[in-house]
């Protein structure tokens, strides 16, 4: 991410381009939720120490009753570089049947408040329930290979 930064002074005018390598994201499951009032799990999202984040959610195809979506627009400093993300639906799994809740996340990374849109990073973030096995699945997908995955029995 490029940012062309132009000052002036008297009758001058200087510019220089300020180049942020965008870091890879590293995404490691949490604790896995089964009910009774929400399903899914915790994910870490990782980059760097003393970052900053900020999210977007938007709805994706889901066959789940929606209980809702929860997320942060704000900018965050990162806590030793990790968003502890709360991958959840909001409702009992046993009441959910078989069905899939998926919502598209953008993070976006910089390396201060005012540059926390520098790196964007898309997740499809998926929560599966299986009525036969009574399990819900949470997995997050991201770019470069970044991936995580749990489970739990309800």
């Amino acid at each position: 991410m490029d940012f062309n930064i132009t000052w002036t002074a008297g009758t001058s005018s200087k510019s220089i381009i300020i180049f942020i390598k965008c870091p890879q994201e590293t995404i490691t499951a949490g604790l896995p939720d089964c009910g009774p009032n929400k399903y899914g799990a915790i994910m870490n999202l990782c980059w760097v120490c003393g970052s900053w984040a900020r999210e977007s959610v938007v709805l994706g195809p889901s066959s789940c009753p929606v209980g809702g979506m929860i997320f942060r627009q704000e900018a965050l400093p990162l806590q030793g570089g990790c968003y502890v993300d709360e991958v959840k639906n909001i409702g009992a799994p046993q009441n959910a049947g078989n069905c899939s809740f998926v919502t598209y996340q953008t993070m976006y990374v910089g390396p201060t408040e005012a540059t926390v849109n520098a790196c964007p990073y898309s997740n499809t973030q998926t929560i599966t329930v299986n009525q036969t096995t009574r399990t819900v699945t949470t997995t997050v997908q991201g770019p470069i290979g970044a991936y995580a995955t749990t489970s739990c029995q309800f």
